[in-house]
């Protein structure tokens, strides 16, 4: 029977099936010919879809709009991205073939095709390797929950901070949560609107320019870690002293050194009653050793990364050493780093292992060394910390913030003080920094997949389960 059936199918007659596939295909390649490009009003809007790699996804939403000047442009939400909010965006270009190019979508130019009938675009992006962009219309987001405005605020010195205050809906009082950046002269995170994403939850949020950064006063090159902290200090009061926000359920996130800020500013709490009070302590990446045992640390990590000899790994503890000493004389201590810069020149591996506010240029530059700005060890503020909540996430292949002895250190810390409302988080290989990196993984039975680079999803779902946990997240 079997044996019949496909006889007789493949002995039809093909010669009017092929007339008739004739006729059929004619009029859609006319119609397709004829089909004038999309105008601006039929793109402008909201577009939900995906990137496709080797079967695997990255979810996104596009939103096609005017800018000021007339022009299409995209700006491009990665939902796997968590706090990265929608960019600027990219400029979108209607061409006379009818196709569309976004430029820089993701990981290179998106070349995509119009479907009028369905009102759907689908194309390709990039050209090693090329992904596939599928994209369909959605209604606009509902309104965000929050309102945000600029405002400013003083440090003790009178330093005038720029600064983004997010604000729940609602007449509250909203628990609050002030973000502290790390290392360098960095503006306040509006790329990564992961401040906006705390307001989804109910939390007030406040982020700032640094000192010296964007809109803000003062000198990047000069402050020290007292200055931060202070500037911290008065985000937090200024926080505080919303009408819509409750004090008592106010605290601090700080990331990779801006840990040290923070946790500076509670160590200046617990001595002084009338100082800002953070009601609790979020860190990201950040160190539970002193600045210096952590710069110690890391350059043992990376040395060893490097190939580096035991030798030329002391001539950095060298550097550390040499650099924050009280008794050498500030023109010694120039002579003694040009000597060490000098050699891990020769050798090639000054680049590598030395930043540039890690020399000095003259001895009279001696004091602006970072290393001897900021001299801090949280060893005595964690052995008090009693009762304050206190979350930290650590990338467990963390060179610059080496796990396992910042672990040790905190429970130390903590467990001396007798604190019971603290938790740590390790994300199996991260390293310093909130992203995976684009990777093809092999599964255990032998199959793989394509992994798209995302935000490490523990970080921030971490954070929302300790603040719930502890009330101070009401969503």
């Amino acid at each position: 029977m079997i044996r019949t059936v496909l006889y007789l199918t493949l002995c039809i007659p093909t010669f009017g099936l092929t007339a008739v596939a004739q006729d059929i295909a004619a009029p859609a390649t006319q119609a397709e010919a004829a089909t004038p490009p999309p105008s601006p009003e039929v793109l402008s809007g909201y577009w939900r879809g995906a990137l496709v790699q080797d079967g695997s996804v990255l979810n996104l939403i596009v939103h096609i709009s005017e800018n000021e000047e007339g022009a299409l442009v995209a700006a491009t939400e990665i939902e796997d991205w968590l706090w990265y909010g929608m960019g600027d965006g990219d400029e979108v270009s209607i061409n006379a073939d009818g196709t569309i190019t976004i430029e820089g979508l993701y990981s290179g130019d998106a070349t995509l095709q119009y479907d009028p009938a369905f009102r759907q675009m689908k194309g390709t992006v990039g050209t090693d390797p090329v992904r596939t962009l599928h994209l369909k219309p959605m209604p606009a987001p509902p309104a965000k929950r929050f309102t945000d405005s600029e405002v400013t605020f003083t440090s003790a010195d009178g330093t005038q901070l720029a600064a983004t205050l997010v604000m729940p809906d609602g007449p509250g009082p909203h628990p609050g949560l002030v973000l502290v950046a790390g290392r360098g002269c960095s503006e306040r995170y509006e790329e990564y609107g992961q401040e906006r994403l705390y307001a989804e939850y109910g939390i007030a949020t406040i982020v700032y320019d640094k000192r010296g950064a964007g809109a803000s006063e003062g000198d990047c090159d000069s402050f020290t870690q007292a200055d931060l902290t202070a500037d911290a200090q008065a985000a937090l009061a200024f926080l505080q002293a919303q009408p819509q926000v409750d004090p008592a359920r106010t605290g601090m996130q700080g990331t990779s050194a801006g840990t040290w800020v923070i946790q500076n500013v509670a160590e200046l709490a617990q001595s002084d009653p009338q100082a800002p009070q953070p009601a609790f302590l979020v860190t990201w990446i950040g160190p539970a050793t002193s600045i210096m045992q952590q710069q110690r640390a890391s350059a043992k990590t990376f040395g060893d990364m490097l190939g580096l000899s035991d030798a030329q790994i002391d001539l950095v503890y060298d550097v550390l050493d040499i650099s924050v000493s009280r008794t050498l004389a500030d023109e010694e201590i120039y002579a003694r780093l040009q000597e060490i810069e000098t050699q891990a020149e020769d050798e090639g591996w000054k680049g590598d292992m030395f930043g540039d506010t890690d020399f000095a240029s003259s001895p009279e530059t001696v004091d602006a060394l970072w290393i001897r700005r900021f001299e801090y060890d949280p060893a005595p503020m964690l052995e008090s910390l009693t009762v304050t909540p206190y979350l930290a996430v650590f990338g467990e292949d963390d060179p610059v913030v080496p796990y396992a002895e910042n672990v040790a250190a905190l429970k130390a810390g903590l467990d001396a003080a007798g604190n019971t409302s603290y938790r740590i988080v390790g994300i199996h290989g991260q390293g310093h920094g909130f992203e995976h990196g684009n990777e093809t993984v092999t599964l255990p039975d032998g199959t793989y997949y394509f992994k798209f680079d995302t935000v490490e999803p523990l970080f921030f779902g971490s954070a929302i389960d300790f603040l719930r946990e502890n009330g101070f997240a009401p969503y």
